[in-house]
């Protein structure tokens, strides 16, 4: 009797340890596969009503030309200063011969200012979709974050 009851534990275990390894392997495989963009970005869209992308949208095209006006006022405070440095340098020579009037300008002011680091509409669109799963690493983390279907 006890034989039999050995042989029911051992096989029990073992049909346990069969079951465990199929369902955390496959957790551990997808804890080190890449998630697929693609596949990621319909399943956000499918979540989303027909209202709530075109919200999207309209909140995207509002918050770029917010950002495009705010990117054009710290523009023209910058010339602002900096014509007004230049002015008063050309002004005083004796503060030309001493310093040389060197007035700093950015390397991004000279790449087309804060213009240019405005993103588009498409670009805020697509981080609204997706959120946090713009920076999931794995499949399992986007299982998690609603990133990929469970």
């Amino acid at each position: 009797m006890s034989h039999r009851l050995i042989s029911a534990v051992v096989l029990a275990s073992v049909a346990l340890l069969i079951v465990g390894s199929a369902l955390f392997g496959q957790t551990i495989a997808e804890s080190f596969e890449k998630p697929d963009y693609a596949k990621m970005r319909a399943y956000r869209m499918s979540l989303l009503t027909d209202a709530q992308v075109v919200a999207l949208h309209d909140r995207a095209v509002a918050d770029h030309e917010k950002h495009k006006q705010i990117a054009a006022d710290q523009d023209a405070e910058f010339w602002t200063n900096y014509n007004r440095a230049v002015a008063e340098c050309d002004a005083n020579p004796a503060a030309k011969l001493r310093d040389n009037c060197h007035i700093p300008m950015t390397d991004g002011m000279l790449s087309g200012g804060n213009q240019a680091q405005v993103e588009t509409v498409d670009a805020l669109f697509e981080s609204y979709v997706m959120g946090f799963c713009d920076m999931v690493d794995s499949v399992r983390e986007a299982k998690q974050h609603r990133c990929l279907p469970p």
